[in-house]
């Protein structure tokens, strides 16, 4: 299998490339970096500019891992190349996103699916299970983070920055792909700086029509959190480390009640690999379906207007 990986920042050496190695099947791995005049080759990885690349090639799948603001236009550039299109997260910075006819999904020829990585961890297979085997009466989903480089493109707006578009996305999505029902917004304040031209970050609260209430925090923050906990009229459930996972962690959730914590161990997973065999082995159904997409990017737009 021949893989096509636009963007040659730290995110691709440190999780896309090591995540595609992972995988047997993938014979080579081409990446797209502007700056580069000559091309590089390391074992099944080759190093090019977009001009050396042969536009008469055909790739199993496309990976799109440049910042936000490029990703609708590297789509234009080399959607001929494939047919299944992995693009980071977010998929664009424009809140016009879904009148591009190839985002429609009812029209597209082409699959093109996002790339939220949590969702393909077997964590997220425990959580689905708990919330539809229990009388959930809350949600708490957190992803905040210190402070970062003042230069990472998520503090230029011009380059798709922000981190209700970066973070926001992640417990958003949570939301989502659980709940189906309607739902009000109670409560939202976005974090900012007069000094800075994107959102640090922001908190929210939801209600469903049936009267599950969901909060949330992302962004910057003094403290790292990156969990979700789920709260019964008898227990509540913890999930450390939900959406992000550092390397060689096993995971696991926690559920407390009065008397008793027990620990569930999940295991030891490289969920970017995992999202990559998704593709290979058409197990589409793991990633975000259309409705629930829309529903997260209009709600996105909304908070960062």
């Amino acid at each position: 299998m021949k893989i096509l990986v636009i963007g040659n920042g730290i995110h691709t050496s440190k999780r896309i490339i090591p995540a595609l190695l992972n995988i047997n099947k993938i014979s080579c791995i081409e990446i797209v970096d502007r700056k580069k005049t000559n091309v590089e080759e390391s074992g099944k990885v080759r190093i090019k500019n977009f001009d050396h690349l042969d536009k008469n090639c055909t790739y199993d799948f496309v990976i799109i891992a440049s910042t936000p603001n490029s990703h609708l236009e590297n789509f234009e550039q080399i959607k001929t190349f494939s047919d299944v299109f992995l693009i980071e997260k977010p998929l664009s910075n424009s809140s016009k996103l879904f009148e591009y006819k190839d985002f429609l999904k009812d029209k597209s020829k082409k699959r093109i699916f996002e790339g939220l990585m949590y969702l393909h961890h077997p964590l997220w297979d425990e959580v689905i299970n708990v919330f539809k085997s229990n009388n959930v009466q809350s949600i708490e989903a957190n992803f905040t983070i210190p402070e970062m480089d003042k230069q990472n493109f998520r503090y230029q707006k011009d380059k798709g920055g922000g981190f209700t578009l970066d973070l926001g996305i992640y417990p958003l999505s949570l939301f989502f792909s659980l709940e189906k029902e309607d739902y009000i917004i109670n409560k939202f304040s976005k974090v900012s700086d007069n000094n800075i031209d994107v959102d640090l970050g922001g908190e929210i609260e939801i209600e469903t029509k049936s009267g599950i209430k969901f909060n949330s925090r992302w962004g910057i923050s003094d403290v790292y959190s990156n969990e979700l906990r789920f709260d019964t009229l008898q227990s509540s459930y913890h999930f450390p480390f939900i959406f992000s996972k550092p390397d060689n962690f096993h995971s696991y959730f926690e559920i407390y009640s009065e008397e008793t914590t027990e620990k569930t161990h999940v295991g030891e997973f490289n969920q970017f690999t995992l999202m990559y065999k998704n593709i290979i082995n058409n197990n589409f159904h793991k990633f975000t379906n259309y409705r629930d997409q829309e529903k997260t990017y209009n709600l996105l737009f909304d908070l960062i207007k």
